[in-house]
């Protein structure tokens, strides 16, 4: 699974499992087929808010399963420019990692990312790595050049296009009135009936903040192993 957040008040949302609930879900219906087709178009409008927006700071909270491996949570500050697109993220939490640094800049430095890390690992000193490559990338599902907003709302519409057939097979809502810490949000909200070959998630909860008509929060469950049913 996956959970991130942007969010720049004093606490961030905690990545909580849904629960089951006794409702009757509706995979495959005209109205998640509708839903779909509304979620796509929310997701066009915040593009065009986002090209309006050039920088910004946020706190980034990040829970990932990395090789199937839920690791702990952490906690970022960043900083992300889009012209050239750039990215300074610094770790608050956990402890271990507290203070950890990383920036890329695209067509700089050789298109590497320069790192300074803690712990053990602070002997190293100054770190050019390739953002891709297997140091940059332990314990993380993505790799830094995916950070931001836009970058989110370009894999969202990648996925709708790319795997839309799976996805009108699922039950799909839209919700005007949701809430996320007393901020009023749409929220999107998909369920898989059973995982395909290349299409596991389960569960996905995406919520745009209505006043900044920017996403905020997104979460992503795995089908457990052996799940067929919804």
């Amino acid at each position: 699974g996956l959970t991130w957040a942007f969010w720049p008040g004093e606490t961030g949302p905690e990545p909580v499992a849904p629960v089951a609930k006794q409702k009757q879900y509706h995979y495959g219906s005209p109205e998640s087929a509708a839903n779909l087709a509304a979620a796509i178009e929310i997701s066009h409008e915040t593009n065009r808010r986002l090209a309006e927006i050039h920088d910004y700071t946020a706190r980034m909270t990040k829970r990932e399963r990395v090789n199937g491996e839920l690791i702990p949570q952490e906690e970022m500050q960043v900083k992300i420019r889009e012209k050239p697109f750039s990215v300074y993220v610094r770790h608050t939490r956990p402890e271990s990692k507290a203070g950890q640094e990383a920036i890329y800049v695209d067509g700089r430095n050789d298109n590497k990312l320069v790192a300074h890390a803690m712990g053990a690992g602070a002997v190293l000193g100054r770190l050019n790595l390739n953002p891709t490559g297997w140091l940059a990338m332990m314990g993380n599902l993505h790799p830094i050049t995916d950070i931001g907003l836009r970058n989110l709302i370009r894999q969202l519409l990648e996925m709708a296009e790319k795997k839309r057939d799976y996805l009108l097979k699922c039950h799909i809502e839209i919700v005007e009135d949701a809430e996320l810490n007393g901020r009023p949000c749409r929220k999107r909200y998909l369920r898989s009936k059973a995982p395909s070959k290349d299409f596991r998630m389960a569960v996905v909860q995406s919520y745009f903040d209505k006043e900044w008509q920017v996403p905020v929060h997104d979460e992503a469950y795995d089908c457990p192993p052996g799940h067929a049913d919804g």
